[in-house]
C-alpha cells in the first residue's frame, strides 16, 4: 500500500517536473507581427505590433521592415516589449516584409530564431 502510494506520488511529480521545465525551457515563439500604423513627416515612422506564444520571451527582438517601394528600417526591442516605432527611409504604403529576429538565452547557450510575416498596409 505504501509502495503503491509512493509511485503515484512519484509519478505526478514527474509528470510537474516536466511539464514546468518544458515551460519555463522552451522558447516563445512569436504569432503574429503586423505594420499597425505610418506617421507622416521626416523621417516617416511605421508602428509595429508583434506577439508571443507560450514559453521564455526572447532577450532581444531585431525587426527589420521592407517594402516593395524601397522604404526600409529597423529597431532592436527589449523582448518583454510588444510594440515599436521604427524610423522609415522613405514614405510608403502598400505591401511590406517583417523580419523579427529574436535572441533567447536557455541555461546560459544563445538560442537565434528567425520569422517573417508579410502583409499590406
Amino acid at each position: 500500500m505504501i509502495l503503491q502510494r509512493n509511485l503515484i506520488m512519484g509519478s505526478i511529480g514527474l509528470v510537474m517536473g516536466i511539464v514546468v521545465t518544458n515551460y519555463l525551457l522552451r522558447p516563445a515563439c512569436i504569432h503574429m507581427a503586423k505594420v499597425t500604423a505610418v506617421s507622416a513627416g521626416k523621417p516617416g515612422y511605421a508602428s509595429v505590433a508583434w506577439s508571443y506564444g507560450r514559453g521564455m520571451p526572447p532577450i532581444s527582438v531585431i525587426i527589420d521592415l521592407t517594402t516593395g517601394s524601397g522604404a526600409s528600417g529597423s529597431f532592436t526591442a527589449d523582448g518583454e516589449l510588444f510594440n515599436a516605432e521604427i524610423p522609415l527611409s522613405e514614405k510608403f504604403s502598400g505591401a511590406y516584409i517583417l523580419t523579427l529576429t529574436q535572441t533567447h538565452r536557455i541555461l546560459g547557450i544563445a538560442r537565434t530564431t528567425v520569422q517573417t510575416f508579410g502583409g499590406t498596409i
